[in-house]
């Protein structure tokens, strides 16, 4: 996966490093530097891949995010507004 650098991107990068790799779209060589690098290692690249795959499968989807959501907002509907 290639992501544009922005600091979302960067942080989900960083958090998740085996997910892709941060380019920069005004600079062509840094599209070109990760494109050749995935041409030249295909199998770390494969294996990314099947590590990104796990990863979407068992932790970043919907069905696991959703739980987070329900109990931030089960947490925030719960408390006492100030007095």
């Amino acid at each position: 996966m290639l992501v544009s650098k922005t600091s979302a991107q960067d942080h989900f990068c960083e958090e998740w490093p085996s997910t892709g790799r941060s380019i920069e779209l005004n600079q062509p060589e840094t599209i070109a530097e990760a494109l050749t690098w995935a041409l030249l290692n295909r199998t770390e690249l494969h294996n990314q891949r099947r590590k990104s795959w796990e990863n979407a499968r068992t932790l970043l989807n919907w069905e696991s995010e959703s739980e987070l959501l329900i109990e931030l907002v089960q947490k925030m509907t719960s408390e006492q507004p100030p007095t």
